[in-house]
């Protein structure tokens, strides 16, 4: 199999500018619709106590731990303690988990969730 680099293309850098600025719109603009659908998802700003579990891959006694030490935001709604998400995944996060796995377990979390509530 051969290696053929393509040959470089020479943009002017007034159209180079002009496209970077079209990107970071379009960046906005989706940050933007991402913030606003994360808002629609019932749950996705805090978790209960089986979703946190399963997020974080613990025991409840560790979650517990966790809760107790301030390593990550909890609430109380009535007699349920609920977990603040972006806490959680700061916590995996600072603690070396990849993104990669951090995302998918929101994902699944998430994708459990809405399957449950369409039921």
């Amino acid at each position: 199999m051969e290696n053929n680099p393509k040959p470089l293309m020479v943009v002017p850098f007034d159209l180079f500018q002009q496209t970077v600025e079209e990107l970071k719109k379009e960046i906005k603009q989706l940050k933007s619709e991402v913030s606003v659908h994360s808002e629609l998802i019932p749950g996705l700003s805090w978790l209960n106590r089986q979703q946190a579990m399963k997020f974080l891959n613990c025991s409840s006694t560790k979650l517990w731990e966790l809760a107790k030490k301030n390593k990550i935001v909890t609430t109380t709604i009535g007699s349920k303690v609920m977990y603040k998400t972006d806490s959680i995944k700061g916590y995996l996060l600072s603690n070396s988990t990849e993104i990669q796995v951090v995302n998918s377990r929101l994902k699944n979390i998430f994708s459990n969730l809405l399957d449950t509530d369409s039921v």
